[in-house]
């Protein structure tokens, strides 16, 4: 059995409104274990230490270690790693699990996640039946769905696809949806294309969105979106939050201003996927 880092906890988790991935032991680079299955977070762990010096190999085995009993990584820490650093063809086992409606709806949340936040518009669909197929009288947990679809194919802040209230019915979302959808392959040239808010994914439109904060008072930013750019740079982003969870919006713009000036910005490629500056496969 391996060991873990004195840092790791138990269960491993990432918090976005605290250190993010650099609440999380870079070095030394733990070997893949032999049994990930045994040995779930050493796996996990090796796993992103592996992908932020640019080799993939592991990650897409981490969907394979959620659910086992005894040691638990949480399901959205190994959404946040298939989300951030999972290859191409990592994705194929999480739209399958998602499109079987499986009983096990949080874990179909977080594959959701993952999906939507790699953002290939041919995905949507798939997205749509996860939350008409999810959908219960018991608790509104589905309506997260909806907000993965919206951050994918709408740039608007306040995005009339993130809710089905404004419809007069499911099927009136899923048309208008997929006439959108239908609008953005005709603009971008085809379904492959990778999106974040209604635009192929850029890493610097994402510095650019901090900058645009500064300016604003009690502003509140959701933590993905620094999750999405410190994931794709590598810069550590915990300034960008304090002790208590609130956005800092002068520290972001900062943090964005110093990453928008340097040389290193113009190596990332729109429309592409980064893990710590290195382009995912």
């Amino acid at each position: 059995m391996g060991r873990l880092p004195k840092k790791i906890k138990r269960p491993l988790w990432l918090d976005w409104d605290g250190r993010g991935y650099f609440g999380v032991p870079h070095e030394p680079v733990t070997p893949f274990p032999s049994t990930p299955l045994a040995e779930p977070t050493l796996a996990w762990l090796s796993a992103f230490q592996h992908a932020r010096l640019g080799d993939f190999r592991y990650v897409d085995r981490i969907s394979r270690i959620v659910g086992q009993e005894g040691e638990f990584v949480p399901y959205d820490t190994c959404s946040d790693l298939l989300a951030d650093a999972g290859p191409s063809a990592a994705f194929p086992e999480l739209l399958d699990f998602i499109a079987q409606h499986h009983w096990n709806f949080e874990l179909t949340y977080a594959w959701c996640q993952a999906v939507a936040a790699r953002g290939r518009l041919r995905d949507i669909p798939i997205l749509v039946d996860a939350y008409e197929a999810n959908v219960t009288p018991v608790t509104d947990d589905h309506e997260i769905i909806l907000m993965y679809i919206s951050q994918v194919i709408d740039e608007h802040e306040l995005s009339r696809f993130d809710d089905v209230v404004g419809f007069a019915s499911f099927e009136e979302y899923r048309a208008a949806v997929e006439e959108h959808c239908s609008m953005l392959a005709e603009r971008f040239g085809g379904e492959d294309v990778l999106l974040w808010r209604g635009q192929p994914t850029s890493v610097r439109r994402m510095a650019r969105m901090f900058l645009e904060c500064a300016g604003q008072r009690k502003i509140v930013l959701p933590a993905w979106n620094r999750h999405r750019f410190e994931a794709s740079t590598g810069i550590d982003c915990t300034a960008m939050f304090d002790r208590r969870g609130s956005f800092k919006p002068l520290e972001a713009a900062a943090i964005a201003e110093a990453f928008l000036d340097s040389p290193a910005a113009e190596n990332y490629v729109d429309g592409a996927r980064y893990f710590f500056g290195h382009r995912v496969p």
